[in-house]
């Protein structure tokens, strides 16, 4: 029942906060590590927008600038 909870707010709520408050382990909110890592990927991919634009690398994303980066060490520039 907790666990449920848990899994229904865990968009809104950290899981980790609603374990520490609803007082159960926080491993066993995850069955599988692949169920784990599903979820940390999409914190990753939510939190950290792959497409934003950074003024201290000519407006690239962090994405084009890492591939244009790799590019240019490969041409051995």
């Amino acid at each position: 029942m907790k666990y449920a909870f848990i899994r229904a707010h865990r968009e809104e709520f950290g899981i980790r906060a609603m374990c520490r408050v609803l007082r159960v382990h926080f491993s066993g909110f995850y069955p599988t590590r692949n169920d784990a890592r599903r979820d940390v990927f999409e914190y990753i991919e939510r939190c950290f927008n792959p497409k934003r634009k950074h003024t201290n690398n000519g407006m690239q994303s962090h994405v084009d600038f890492e591939t244009r980066q790799q590019k240019l060490n490969e041409g051995g520039v």
